[in-house]
């Protein structure tokens, strides 16, 4: 007899799932099961994480090696072992309260495939070494991080997507994460960059997407040296000048975006013959006084030219590119 019921929303319940004795013995938890295979479970104040690995891990309300999605609030420090032997497809923190994470918090799991700080107060980059080898996705969001050095972003051997939004960050090391390498997203926006180092990306040769929106950087010099992305997203900075922006390797770049930039000039050898699949080119809102309309010819994919909200009068047609150059439009 199936043990599979479907609420009127269409919804697939295990009816044999355990939650009431879930949230028996883990009160500050709810329990929910997710696709049939993923326990959830909403956590706020733990108080001893001993046990609570203990009542996960031992099958006296889950199978051994259950997976499960689990969320943290309430809680200052997440201390040294907090998911020991525990296999977790996502861990969420959602809490300006939570400070740090411990040396060793993550010692003991058997395997972390995502974090995802939505909010916190940590000011330091936690020790990933114990997850070095299943840890692909890092989100360490809206908290209060200035820097990014040291070895904790290091080898992570299958890292691929490492976001720090909302931070405070002003400095990162040429270094910070080598032998880390198979990255494809990468947003470090809303920060305080002014810089970044020339070829930080470079051992990346899977990058796919950039975001370093809404900082401070006056220019980003070689910083793609070596790399192939698709899409590149610079708008809210002080970028003024684009000669050492693209490469002659970047043969998949479709979009560039790097409106709200004080860029006058547009040099003739910025584009050519670098980045030659560029579909789609925001300009807008900068500072550009003139637009020579053959450099698009340097992009002969290109299909959408956006250089609205500067102070050119008037630019010539160009056959199949949509070009937005109108003050205001």
């Amino acid at each position: 007899m199936s043990h599979l019921l479907f609420e009127p929303s269409g919804t697939v319940v295990n009816q044999f799932f355990p939650k009431e004795k879930c949230q028996e013995l883990l009160p500050e938890c709810k329990c929910r099961e997710k696709y049939l295979k993923v326990v959830v479970l909403a956590c706020q104040n733990v108080s001893d994480f001993e046990a609570f690995d203990h009542i996960l891990s031992n099958g006296s309300v889950f199978e051994v090696n259950t997976t499960f999605d689990i969320t943290f609030s309430g809680n200052t420090v997440l201390p040294k072992g907090f998911l020991s032997g525990l296999i977790v497809d996502r861990l969420t923190v959602d809490d300006f309260q939570t400070q740090r994470v411990e040396e060793g918090a993550f010692d003991g799991v058997l395997e972390l495939i995502e974090i995802f700080v939505k909010k916190s107060s940590m000011k330091e980059i936690p020790n990933f070494r114990a997850i070095r080898n299943s840890l692909q996705m890092l989100q360490l969001d809206n908290s209060q991080l200035t820097q990014l050095r040291g070895d904790n972003l290091k080898r992570l051997k299958q890292l691929q997507r490492l976001s720090f939004v909302n931070n405070s960050i002003a400095h990162v090391t040429a270094d910070v994460f080598r032998g880390t390498k198979k990255v494809k997203y990468f947003d470090i926006s809303h920060n305080r960059l002014t810089c970044l180092p020339p070829s930080l990306f470079e051992s990346w040769k899977g990058l796919e997407e950039v975001w370093l929106t809404h900082n401070q950087l006056l220019h980003v010099d070689h910083l793609f040296l070596g790399t192939n992305p698709r899409s590149i997203y610079l708008n809210n900075n002080n970028i003024s000048d684009l000669s050492g922006l693209l490469h002659d390797t970047m043969r998949k770049l479709r979009t560039l975006k790097l409106s709200f930039n004080p860029i006058e000039r547009i040099a003739p050898n910025s584009f050519s013959k670098k980045a030659e699949s560029i579909r789609y080119l925001q300009l807008d809102h900068c500072l550009i006084r003139e637009f020579d309309a053959q450099i698009c010819n340097e992009m002969p994919h290109l299909r959408e030219l956006d250089l609205s909200f500067n102070m050119i009068d008037k630019v010539a047609t160009v056959h199949n590119i949509n070009i937005t150059s109108i003050k205001g439009k």
